[in-house]
């Protein structure tokens, strides 16, 4: 009768183990699929931030570009208007 309680307490034993190992095995799956969620999440961000750089760094090149054109707009009208002062003036003198 001993070794049957011993047999039975061992059995139990071991599947108070498997158990166990069981649940941390669950546990660590749904922590790896957790993981690959965020890593996916994570890569579709920086995927998105990537494509926004790229139009970001296109909308400042577009702007420097504008810039530079009304910079030399203004240059011409200023020697315009400079020119028209001067003709200006001299008709007064």
């Amino acid at each position: 009768m001993e070794q049957n309680d011993f047999m039975q307490g061992s059995a139990s034993t071991g599947l108070a183990v498997l158990d166990q190992l069981e649940n941390r095995l669950q546990d660590a799956i749904e922590q790896f699929r957790g993981s690959r969620q965020r890593q996916m999440v994570a890569e579709q961000d920086a995927a998105k931030a990537k494509n926004q750089l790229a139009q970001k760094e296109e909308e400042i090149q577009r702007l420097a570009r504008e810039v530079k054109e009304l910079c030399s707009e203004r240059d011409q009208v200023r020697q315009r208007v400079e020119t028209l002062l001067g003709q200006v003036e001299a008709l007064g003198a």
